[in-house]
């Protein structure tokens, strides 16, 4: 049972869009929230109020994959009927595992990285949270052939093998930038 208010209209319609925006359809969104397409279906004839599990679960997964859908899925959160697009405080923790708030975390610096056109690493020391001299190598290279040959070489000293793979890392970069490839 639900104490919150909600909007069916505006649920219907937020749900609308971003089925739409996001191509899917009332068994993705099913999926998305763990339930089945039925849920969809009662979501969008106003049958029933998405539970904050649910909604919690198909909100995070929208914008892990559409982070542009960000403010149309706050809309439909606050229409389902917890404010600000959050789940009511008791429960908030208890949806999410220790290792889902990291993901979830590095998601949102992925996407800040991506929308500034920068390196995670980049955004890591840009904010504080990382010293440049601890970033060794860039995530776009990891497990790169070339990379562990480097990496491996007994004649290049430390401190040269990571200024060589930053070398890399940006020109792979600029190459992947010059062909029109995401990085």
């Amino acid at each position: 049972m639900h104490t919150t208010e909600w909007d069916r209209d505006l649920l219907r319609d937020a749900l609308t869009e971003i089925m739409k925006a996001a191509n899917l359809n009332p068994t993705g969104v099913g999926e998305l929230a763990g339930r089945d397409r039925t849920t969809a279906h009662r979501w969008l004839k106003g049958k029933n109020q998405p539970n904050v599990d649910a909604a919690t679960r198909f909100a995070r997964a929208i914008v892990v994959r559409h982070p542009e859908l960000a403010d149309l899925v706050s809309r439909f959160l606050a229409a389902a009927g917890y404010p600000e697009g959050n789940p009511p405080p008791e429960r908030a923790s208890a949806l999410m595992t220790e290792g889902d708030a990291e993901r979830e975390a590095i998601e949102r610096l992925r996407v800040s990285a991506t929308a500034g056109g920068k390196s995670l690493g980049e955004i890591l020391v840009e904010r504080g949270l990382a010293e440049p001299k601890e970033l060794k190598i860039s995530d776009q290279v990891r497990g790169d052939s070339v990379v562990r040959k480097i990496e491996q070489s007994p004649n290049i000293p430390d401190d040269e093998k990571n200024d060589i793979l930053k070398d890399l890392a940006e020109l792979r970069r600029q190459t992947f930038r010059e062909y029109g490839i995401d990085d």
